[in-house]
């Protein structure tokens, strides 16, 4: 007798708050400004996963592949925009095009800016994928980023909040694979869905006190939205990863 499968478990992630050199076009010395919630799926810029790898990774480490020299197939069969031609608008530019320059993350995951695609936009601001040979890097005009394992994209996408210290909302700013969808809760426990941008979305703490990542193959991915202040480092800035 065959066995059913059930559904995929819900998984409830864990976010780590960190400190960015750059973020928005300022300095570091400006950075207690804004704090940013990495909550990407997979290792990011000091972040930590929602459902991705264990242990972490030393991204310190370039990967062993090199340089992505053409977009993984596994991520062009999760990305509409990876499956067409590049564009002029697909090109990083400004403070997007000056963040992913860097090693690091970029380096551990081998992403090209070469191979970037334009996947949507959040508030008129566009919103960019940069796939790599072992890992993808989600970029925001603002030159914000973060990046996971691409067998982690491929079923989660990849997420990044900003967390103004002043106290005001954070705001969430994402990407979502092909047939995944977001929702939000709310106070009152109202569950309300978020309308993509192409494959980017946009939540904010002020409507809603969390917000779910609904995977293909039918996982969930539960992330409650951070409030207040971000934790303030020895020199009152955010607190560094």
């Amino acid at each position: 007798m065959g066995m059913t499968r059930g559904p995929e478990p819900t998984i409830y992630a864990p976010m780590r708050i960190y400190k960015m050199k750059t973020f928005l076009g300022i300095t570091k010395r400006h950075v207690a400004a804004i704090g940013v919630v990495v909550l990407a799926a997979g290792a990011v810029v000091g972040g930590v996963a929602l459902a991705g790898e264990s242990p972490p990774p030393n991204l310190t480490s370039p990967s062993p592949s090199g340089q992505a020299t053409s977009i993984p197939s596994s991520l062009s069969s999760a990305f509409a925009a990876l499956r067409r031609d590049r564009q002029s608008s697909d090109a990083l530019t400004g403070a997007a095009a000056s963040a992913i320059s860097g090693g690091g993350d970029f380096a551990h995951y081998g992403v090209n800016p070469s191979l970037s695609r334009l996947v949507g936009s959040v508030s008129g601001a566009p919103v960019w994928l940069v796939p790599g040979s072992s890992g993808s890097c989600l970029v925001l005009s603002s030159g914000a980023s973060a990046c996971a394992a691409n067998e982690i994209v491929t079923q989660q996408g990849v997420v990044i909040a900003m967390v103004p210290t002043s106290g005001a909302p954070a705001t969430v700013e994402g990407i979502v694979p092909d047939g995944a969808s977001v929702t939000t809760i709310n106070t009152a426990g109202a569950q309300t869905p978020v309308p993509l941008s192409g494959q980017a979305f946009s939540v904010s703490a002020a409507d809603a006190t969390s917000f779910t990542i609904h995977t293909v193959s039918g996982g969930t991915v539960v992330q409650p939205l951070p409030t207040g202040k971000p934790p303030a480092g020895p020199s009152g800035t955010p607190e560094a990863p």
